[in-house]
């Protein structure tokens, strides 16, 4: 019987070993590093850097990438939110409840994103919190 219990310890440990050797035995891959090359390396004198083409001056025709930026502004009481969603149609800014003591800011404007933490101000105890948009 001990033999036994010795047999299947080992094969246990063997087993071990065996599927976990990938994290105990250094990796045979290498990643391979690009070479530097410092024949190809050149300093460009001022006059040649003014030469070359500006980034922005080649991407003239397309249109710079739009980020959207949203805001959540939450914990509301039941009758205040219905007050804030007024104040925010007042001033021209589209507010959608996510849930109903949350609202969902969508795309704000610096002078908006201030005219909102103002308003802020007048429902104490609510959060705005940037948020990624869906």
């Amino acid at each position: 019987m001990k033999i036994l219990i010795w047999l299947l310890v080992l094969i246990n440990l063997s087993l071990l070993v065996f599927f976990n050797s990938d994290l105990v035995l250094p990796s045979t891959t290498t990643i391979s590093r690009r070479e530097i090359y410092p024949e190809k390396i050149r300093l460009l004198s001022s006059e040649q850097i003014a030469v070359l083409p500006k980034r922005m001056e080649s991407l003239a025709g397309s249109s710079p990438p739009t980020t959207m930026v949203c805001f959540v502004w939450g914990n509301f009481s039941a009758n205040n939110i219905s007050a804030a969603q007024s104040a925010l149609t007042k001033l021209g800014i589209e507010a959608s409840r996510i849930t109903p003591v949350k609202l969902s800011l969508r795309n704000l404007s610096e002078q908006q994103l201030s005219a909102v933490k103002q308003l802020k101000s007048k429902f104490l105890q609510t959060d705005l919190n940037q948020v990624t948009c869906p």
